[in-house]
């Protein structure tokens, strides 16, 4: 049970219970957290949802990353809910179940997977990517695509802390309807 009850829908003012209720049914617990800190909300919700349709960066290099995070903080919460949003993206089941172990390299990535998967890691363990890494990752990532990257990383980042800190309650994976549901709900660019 989570440290702290979840925000009943009812029970939230008007505009929460609006952000509450275009969510999906499977990341209530998530948004049911989040809405503790109502001023939070909505800036909150908007900023994730530019993180998974209005980057430049690529779905599928996105999704590596923020599994590569759940995984690094221990966030399972995080893990479930980004295993449909990585497979829409393109994410293989061998590079899953790869990042489930904790693998970075492998015939399952390419050189650029790799380095992405390896300066994800790199951002999160010391907050500072070294030289050489930052140099392969920009080889063949844009400085835009750089940017957008360490911004979804550094929130799913503190998404994975506050799941872990406050125990949220696992939750079934979003089906493929609510992801749609999700991807469609925010304006991209």
């Amino acid at each position: 049970m989570a440290r702290i009850p979840y925000v009943e829908i009812e029970s939230a003012p008007r505009a929460v219970q609006e952000i509450l209720r275009a969510g999906p049914r499977n990341t209530r617990n998530i948004q049911g957290l989040i809405a503790h800190a109502s001023g939070n909300l909505s800036g909150l919700s908007a900023f994730l949802g530019s993180v998974l349709t209005a980057q430049a960066l690529e779905p599928r290099l996105r999704e590596l990353a923020i599994l590569r995070v759940a995984y690094l903080t221990g966030a399972e919460y995080e893990w479930t809910q980004h295993t449909t949003l990585s497979a829409r993206a393109g994410v293989s089941p061998a590079q899953l179940a790869a990042i489930a172990e904790g693998r970075t390299e492998g015939t399952e990535f390419s050189q650029d997977e790799a380095t992405l998967l390896a300066f994800v890691s790199q951002f999160i363990e010391t907050g500072h990517p070294d030289a050489a890494l930052f140099g392969r990752t920009r080889s063949f990532l844009s400085d835009r695509e750089i940017v957008e990257l360490l911004l979804a990383a550094g929130a799913y980042w503190a998404l994975g802390r506050l799941m872990t800190a406050l125990e949220i309650d696992a939750e079934p994976p979003m089906d493929e309807a609510d992801a749609a549901t999700l991807l469609a709900s925010f304006p991209s660019a």
